[in-house]
């Protein structure tokens, strides 16, 4: 048995991934990523992204705003269809925007 990789989303802990085989599945640890509990996925780059979906970050309005919300939508998307079919692992570094 692997190793469990422990997956974050913006600094707090969304679950663990394990690899079976050639897949990793998401264990989660709480809400919102139970959604993802038990599920497989090709990379664990792809297990980081679904969990990166499902809790958006929060940028207060006077901040970033609309603007990074898009940018990091469409950066989410642009490594998932990049990576779509092939076997490369993706490293996606989360961390929360400096106020």
């Amino acid at each position: 048995m692997s190793e469990p990789l422990v997956v974050e989303v913006w600094g707090k802990p969304a679950g663990v991934v394990l690899k079976e085989g050639t897949t990793f599945r998401f264990h989660a640890f709480v809400r919102p990523f139970t959604e993802l509990d038990g599920t497989e996925f090709n990379t664990l780059g792809h297990a980081r992204l679904a969990a990166a979906k499902l809790q958006p970050v929060q940028l207060p309005p006077h901040s970033y705003g609309e603007v990074a919300r898009r940018h990091f939508r469409t950066s989410c998307e642009s490594v998932l269809s990049a990576t779509e079919g092939s076997r490369a692992s993706v490293m996606v570094l989360m961390t929360p925007p400096s106020a």
